[in-house]
């Protein structure tokens, strides 16, 4: 913590605030603080401060990413393709995109685009739940773009998934739609699971 003559005292009030609704620490009457333990206490709001700090990535909070992306995206995917006719227009949106993904040559910038796809899918999914829990993990995205960005090539330039899942999503098939999302999915988490494996093997 700074001395109090470097600081003003607002500022540290709001950063001690905003560490306290994270879960992070406990502000006790008379002004005490207590730090707590993040993996019981805190919110999923935290991941992307474990995620990257300083300017360098955590392996194994990004594993963990990893992992959950490929259990809760299918699911998200058969929400959206049995609450797809809430949405008009859906389906030639996600058709737009996929087009425009397949069209673009800029590695980053298909990071961003598929991004704004499955931003789509989640909205079409119609869940508040997923919609917080894509915010977080897009926000740990950006934090390690420039991990991901090489990891993900395979699984955001094969269009092939990109186009199945927005036909199943258009063509209200849920079955598909999480099968679709599924092996989608599963080429970032082979291709991550695979850096990992090599980081491994030179430390």
């Amino acid at each position: 913590m700074p001395k109090p003559s470097e600081c003003r005292a607002p500022a540290v009030r709001e950063a001690l605030g905003r560490l306290e609704r994270s879960g992070l620490i406990q502000i006790r009457q008379g002004g005490s603080t207590v730090i707590r333990d993040y993996r019981s206490d805190a919110g999923f709001d935290v991941l992307p401060l474990l995620l990257a700090y300083g300017g360098d990535v955590d392996r194994r909070t990004l594993a963990s990413v990893i992992e959950a992306r490929a259990i809760i995206g299918p699911q998200v995917a058969r929400l959206a393709a049995q609450r797809a006719h809430q949405t008009p227009g859906v389906a030639d949106r996600l058709r737009a995109m996929t087009s425009e993904l397949e069209a673009e040559d800029d590695p980053l910038q298909r990071m961003w685009q598929a991004l704004g796809f499955w931003e789509l899918v989640i909205d079409t999914a119609d869940s508040i739940a997923f919609r917080l829990v894509f915010n977080t993990m897009r926000d740990s995205y950006v934090r390690a773009l420039d991990v991901l960005v090489n990891v993900m090539a395979a699984e955001v330039g094969d269009i092939g998934h990109y186009r199945a899942l927005a036909d199943a999503i258009a063509l209200a098939d849920p079955d598909a739609a999480q099968d679709a999302a599924a092996g989608m999915l599963a080429l970032g988490t082979k291709a991550f699971d695979k850096l990992l494996r090599e980081m491994e093997k030179e430390r």
